[in-house]
């Protein structure tokens, strides 16, 4: 099996392109300081006249012999939350895949109160 990342990532991306109101731009293997890139929301279709805005995003791929039923945990060093709180928040996607290249998609936000 090939890196878990490119491929989690690569499924995200699949995912995110498939839609008509959402663009991903997201890096393989990346090694920023705290976001893993972001996705451009749109109102009805990708183009400039229809542009909402910006979300940032953080992505954590997992290999795993089966999927996660309702829960999943990550842990994530204080400072990335820090960092998360003072950006206004982030989307977090887990992708977990198995050994026969299938993934699940895990989402959850991190915004400030």
């Amino acid at each position: 099996m090939g890196n878990v990342e490119t491929q989690g990532v690569g499924s995200l991306i699949s995912f995110l392109a498939s839609t008509t109101i959402l663009e991903p731009h997201l890096l393989y293997n990346e090694k920023t300081k705290t976001w893993d890139g972001n996705i451009f929301v749109f109102n009805k279709k990708v183009q400039k006249d229809d542009y909402i805005g910006t979300v940032p995003v953080q992505v954590k791929c997992t290999l795993v012999d089966e999927f996660s039923q309702d829960t999943f945990s990550h842990r994530f060093y204080k400072v990335d939350l820090e960092n998360y709180f003072r950006d206004g928040g982030v989307l977090i996607f887990v992708i977990e895949v198995d050994n026969k290249n299938n993934f699940e998609i895990f989402i959850t936000s991190l915004m400030p109160s």
